[in-house]
């Protein structure tokens, strides 16, 4: 799903009939204003992990993941694999 302006939803034309949004973007994922839309992380046409895709996660969410990732540890202990 793509960003969509927020600054207008009806655009000037310029004198080649293209549009011209008033945050001077062409596309609505670099407007300040941006609305619906966003980054959807789909698996790859390859399979293996090799083809995996990395997301950069914020420092902030690290302890929260190390701590849930114990938590699953503590929770799998004595399952047979």
């Amino acid at each position: 799903m793509t960003y969509e302006h927020g600054c207008t939803t009806t655009p000037e034309r310029d004198d080649e009939g293209k549009p011209v949004f008033p945050c001077g973007k062409k596309q609505g994922r670099y407007c300040p204003d941006r609305k619906n839309g966003g980054l959807i992380l789909l698996p790859g046409a390859k399979r293996g992990p090799e083809k995996t895709r990395t997301l950069t996660i914020p420092n902030l969410f690290k302890p929260v993941i190390i701590a849930h990732r114990e938590a699953q540890k503590a929770g799998t202990e004595g399952v047979l694999r």
